[in-house]
């Protein structure tokens, strides 16, 4: 098993390290360490006191660093009268554990999350600390989990404006893996007398086994340090290992390097993911936000890969897991295994990459499955989406209305911009919709039939809204056709406007939608089979009709009705496919005994076809209406509509009909 979850040691010890434990003679566990004859701990403590400059006294040793909490904590807190620790908010449960054990009690001071990390605000601590007044305060640098840290100037700032009778502890157990500076020690221990930093040789020097934690106190604690002291000394292999670790930071260095290395892969590979935020971390562990909609898979995924990272329960962070840095391959494993997962969970929210154009696929439908994770979240229904977004789309029509720039100036642009800006969003919604239905299992008739209708609730109260802005506002039509602005003229001019629009709405955008939506249906059949589609026909939508409970409400009846016509339109339309779809039906009974030899010859016509079949969907011709709104034209869409979509609907219907005849006659 590969553990990642509790930020231990991955890597190899430093040689040094390994000959000290090669090297040790057993005959020395027979004796106690002499060093405690000349007043000193412990050799460990002598070179500590070498290394960072603070006199040995001043420094203390432990169990673990656990052991210097547990013990500071314990301490100060049975002392007097005042019981109240403050520990930060998102940090190591342990601590509010070791407050709760000598009767203490614990305050919690907020971390504030910023764009890709978390951070104290240092003026709000020392504010927080002075108003409650405790006897300890806990700072963790780097903290666990989040992997923020503070600067040695941070520290004295703190230190500088908070009451001297509080204790301040300053858990630094996962210091030195971004930082090489420890010089800053010396002087804020010399200088602040209720000052405590503890340190481990179980992260950076990578021997939790080992259970040997250090730490620094400011002068004047002789009870304490009596308290926490052993008198016989230290156990003498611990003392053996710990000396050589110490003496091996250019290896560890070097795995701190290798470290940085993964936390460079998450970000790179993970970043820029909807639905994940990779935080900056100072420590040898990365905090990262996830879809939580991928937890379960993805805990069994690595489950059977054999790794364990930490998924987060704390309260605000529980759509976060906390990776330990580990090995390159390590490392690799995780981050593939998050992507896989990811992708399938995402793909699964897709029709298919054969059926989406470029813009979909790569921008639009990432950023919906981001907002049908957030929805899915609040248990929202996939068809609520779906109104919603005949809400905004049929909003639009009012700002689509007073567009007009050479009438209404500046506000004429800011109207077109909002109108852009409310259909955008009808589409995005428009587009989730699905992904969250397919992401939650929450597939339903009534949601097929509300998103065929869904863009026709936007574009009719748009072409009127185009209509009337046009009645308003037709200088520049006028002008480019020499014709006088009269009121005779501009009723008839508004009265042609409205046939191009019905002739390019009710005939063509309507039906050329209509027809796109039932080739991507079409395609997925043959791709997926029936239950990787929508395909629907008229006469199971009777059947489904003739057969409503007689309590069915109108509105559920009127709905089915006009699915009814939807697909019987579609049907009308395609009378070559609607034959080979018989002739399959002849041959081969039920929709999963057709050969895949003929479901390739199929999926190999109809591909090539998709990518002018979506120019028929929303993305291609809202960018014309886009267009034209903001040059102050909308009539133009109306001709752009009749005549250029309507030949590339010629096209890719006569193209779809042909090679449809060609695969039945073949049968």
């Amino acid at each position: 098993m590969n553990y990642l979850d509790r930020n231990e040691f991955n890597f190899e010890p430093s040689e040094k390290v390994l000959e000290a434990v090669k090297n040790f003679d057993p005959k020395d566990l027979c004796f106690y360490t002499r060093i405690y004859d000349e007043g000193k701990k412990s050799v460990v403590s002598v070179r500590l006191s070498e290394i960072y400059g603070v006199p040995e006294n001043q420094a203390i040793l432990g169990y673990g660093g656990e052991d210097i909490l547990k013990n500071t904590v314990h301490y100060f807190l049975m002392v007097g009268d005042n019981k109240t620790i403050l520990i930060p908010e998102f940090s190591w449960w342990y601590y509010n554990r070791i407050a709760g054990e000598c009767g203490g009690n614990f305050e919690m001071y907020p971390l504030h999350e910023t764009d890709d990390t978390f951070a104290y605000d240092i003026d709000e601590v020392i504010a927080y600390t002075n108003r409650v007044h405790p006897r300890m305060l806990l700072l963790a640098s780097p903290n666990n989990p989040t992997g923020n840290g503070l600067t040695p100037e941070e520290i004295g700032r703190i230190m500088e404006n908070i009451p001297s009778d509080t204790i301040v502890l300053i858990d630094e157990a996962y210091a030195s893996f971004i930082s090489t500076d420890t010089h800053y020690i010396a002087p804020l221990v010399e200088r602040y007398n209720n000052l405590i930093i503890s340190r481990t040789l179980s992260k950076f020097y990578g021997l939790p086994g080992l259970r040997l934690g250090f730490g620094f106190i400011g002068k004047g604690h002789d009870a304490f340090t009596s308290y926490v002291n052993k008198y016989l000394g230290y156990n003498r292999f611990s003392e053996a290992v710990a000396l050589a670790a110490l003496d091996s930071d250019d290896h560890y260095r070097r795995v701190a390097d290798e470290m940085d290395w993964g936390r460079q892969l998450y970000k790179k590979e993970l970043g820029n993911l909807p639905g994940f935020k990779v935080y900056k971390s100072v420590a040898n562990f990365i905090l990262i936000k996830y879809p939580l909609e991928i937890k379960e898979p993805l805990k069994a995924a690595l489950a059977a890969e054999d790794y364990k990272i930490k998924f987060m329960s704390d309260k605000g962070l529980e759509s976060c897991v906390r990776i330990t840095l580990g090995r390159r391959e390590q490392t690799q494993a995780v981050c593939d295994t998050i992507l896989r997962i990811y992708n399938e969970k995402y793909k699964a929210t897709l029709k298919s990459a054969e059926t989406e154009d470029w813009l979909d696929y790569h921008v639009i439908r990432p950023f919906c499955y981001y907002l049908s994770c957030f929805f899915a979240r609040f248990d929202i229904h996939p068809n609520t989406v779906t109104i919603a977004s005949m809400f905004f789309g049929a909003a639009s029509a009012f700002f689509f209305a007073h567009g007009s720039f050479y009438y209404e100036h500046g506000w004429g642009i800011v109207y077109n911009i909002i109108a852009i800006v409310l259909l955008m969003v009808a589409d995005i919604l428009d587009c989730t919709d699905g992904q969250l239905a397919r992401m939650t299992g929450k597939k339903s008739r009534m949601g097929r039939i509300l998103d065929g209708v869904a863009g026709f609730t936007w574009f009719f109260p748009i072409y009127a809204a185009l209509i009337y802005r046009f009645y308003l506002h037709h200088d520049i039509e006028f002008g480019w056709l020499g014709i006088s602005n009269t009121t005779t003229n501009t009723l008839i001019a508004t009265a042609v406007v409205f046939v191009l629009a019905y002739v390019s709405g009710i005939r063509g955008l309507a039906g050329q939608q209509r027809l796109a939506d039932y080739y991507i249906q079409v395609h997925l059949f043959f791709l997926k089979g029936e239950k990787g589609s929508e395909l629907d026909n008229s006469e199971r939508q009777r059947e489904i009709y003739d057969n409503m409970p007689s309590d069915a409400s109108w509105v559920e009846r009127l709905f089915q009705k006009s699915y009814i016509d939807y697909t019987l339109k579609q049907e009308q339309v395609t009378p070559q496919f609607q034959r080979l779809m018989a002739r399959l039906r002849e041959r081969y009974g039920s929709a999963d005994n057709i050969p895949q030899s003929v479901r390739d010859t199929f999926r190999r016509h109809s591909l090539p076809l998709m990518k002018w079949n979506g120019l028929l969907t929303y993305n291609f011709r809202s960018a014309w209406l886009f267009l034209f709104c903001l040059l102050d034209i909308p009539a133009m869409n109306f001709l752009f509509e009749t005549f250029i979509m309507w030949l590339l609907y010629l096209y890719v219907k006569g193209r779809h009909e042909r090679f449809s005849r060609q695969i039945a006659e073949e049968l």
